[in-house]
Order: structure tokens, then sequence, then C-alpha cells
């Protein structure tokens, strides 16, 4: 009956902080959003047989070297899983895939920061938008790990649950006592 309350008050929380976003956004226009962008629904195809690899490290054949110039490399790339499709504002594929990067094994400011800047060197999003991505990313953070308890609730052998529940609330602790400054970086 705890949890049940607990539930009930974070849900509640949510809702409300959900709210104050839409009502944000509300005079931008909306948009076909995947809301699904992660490692795990990138396909990158490796370059032809003479290509050249990014710097970094190789996804052609190991006889291949390393160029100088990243232009150079040009590979095919393609997205898939589109269940999670939907018509919304845009900042939310930006704040949804930024919070992949933090709920990854790649928990890093300096990761989501680059992504950030890449993203906008494309799309620059207005300063109400800028604005909402922190609260976008808390709110999605504690769906997850409110989702991933009551998987636990009704299957406490499920450890893959428990693992990431306690990672990812230790996570969301720490972004949530750093705050939005963590885009500043």
């Amino acid at each position: 009956k705890q949890w049940y309350q607990r539930r009930v008050a974070i849900t509640a929380g949510i809702l409300e902080k959900h709210r104050k976003i839409m009502a944000d956004l509300a005079p931008y226009p909306k948009q076909f959003i995947h809301s699904d962008i992660n490692e795990y629904n990138i396909i990158i195809t490796p370059p032809a047989e003479g290509s050249v690899a990014p710097p970094g490290g190789s996804v052609a054949p190991s006889n291949i070297t390393t160029p100088r110039n990243t232009s150079d490399y040009d590979p095919d790339f393609g997205i898939i899983d589109f269940n999670d499709l939907t018509v919304t504002h845009r900042v939310f594929e930006v704040a949804h895939a930024m919070g992949y990067i933090l709920s990854s094994q790649a928990f890093d400011y300096p990761v989501l920061n680059h992504f950030y800047r890449g993203y906008s060197s494309i799309i620059q999003l207005e300063k109400t938008e800028f604005d909402v991505i922190f609260d976008i990313i808390l709110v999605r953070f504690v769906m997850s790990c409110v989702v991933g308890m009551k998987d636990i609730v009704f299957d406490p052998s499920n450890l893959y649950a428990k693992k990431w529940v306690e990672l990812n609330l230790k996570r969301l602790r720490r972004f949530f006592k750093d705050g939005p400054a963590v885009f500043y970086t």
C-alpha cells in the first residue's frame, strides 16, 4: 500500500510538470518525432572495401587505415523501431535522445553537450524550447524508474529491472541535484 501511495504522488508530480511543459510549448508547432533515438535504434553500414574508417576506430576491415580528414568517411546509416513515433513538439526528440544518453553507460555531461551542439548545428531551438529540456528529461527519467519499480513489485525475481532501477535512481538523483546548469558545461 505504501508503494502505491508513493506511485500516486510521483505520478501526480509528473503530470503537473508535464502540464507546465506543454503550456510553455503551446505556441510552438508540432511535428513527427521518432521518440526512441538511442544506440540500439541506429544502424550504421560499414563503408565499402577501400574506404576509410572514422578516427578512433575501425568499422571497416582491419587493413583500412584511419584518415586524418573525417570528410573521407561517409557511412550509410538509418534509424529503426518506429513504435514510439508520435506528433509533438520537436524539443521532445532531442530531450528523449539526451535522456537515453544519461541512462546509458556513457552517463557523461560532456557527451550530452556534444550531442546537443551537433543537433543544434542543424536545428536551432528557441530559448523556451531549450529551457524545458531539463524538465522533459527529468520527467522521462522519473517515469522510467516508476515503471521499473512496478516491474519489480510484480516480478521480484526480475534482476534486470532491479539493476536498471538502482543505477538510474542514482543517475536521476545526480541529474536532479546538478540541475539545468549541466547544459552549460
